[in-house]
């Protein structure tokens, strides 16, 4: 009997409260992201004109013009010599446009942190009825057993 009304009383005392823990977890590791890419970007090159030629046979009394893709001449006889110029057109290299492949590469280390966070968390919270009747009876038999133990112990030494 005795040991029975003590393992109700620890269970009641036990059971009035208990408190939430939260626990959070912190560890540490490290991620690594890489990214390798192929980007095709406009590049400008300079081609060179292919080689040109023009020829003319013409009476020395007349003006031989003559013209390449990158060059003009101009020839002329006057007073019993000859006259010759020979100018460069604006663009000796011609301006080209093509796709160039560029390789990307992207590496970026991350480090994570996790810690373990132990936090008690009170919770207040409105009781049910039907837990605050559990509780009086609780009270109560807290109650009668402090009397019970009252009354042996004056029986003992009365």
């Amino acid at each position: 009997m005795n040991k029975a009304f003590i393992c109700v009383f620890a269970a009641l005392v036990a059971g009035c409260s208990v408190p939430k823990v939260v626990m959070d977890y912190q560890r540490d590791s490290v991620a690594l992201i890489v990214r390798d890419s192929i980007v095709f970007r406009d590049s400008v090159i300079m081609v060179e004109v292919p080689q040109g030629s023009d020829k003319a046979i013409l009476p020395d009394s007349d003006t031989s013009r003559l013209e390449t893709d990158i060059a003009q001449s101009v020839a002329w006889v006057a007073d019993g010599l000859l006259f010759h110029e020979l100018r460069n057109k604006d663009a000796a290299l011609i301006p080209v446009t093509i796709m160039v492949p560029e390789r990307l590469h992207y590496e970026q280390k991350e480090r994570l942190v996790y810690n373990k966070i132990v936090e008690r968390v009170e919770v207040e919270k409105q009781l049910s009825k039907w837990q605050s009747f559990i509780m009086s009876i609780g009270y109560g038999f807290l109650i009668a057993a402090a009397l019970w133990v009252a009354w042996k112990v004056s029986k003992l030494f009365l």
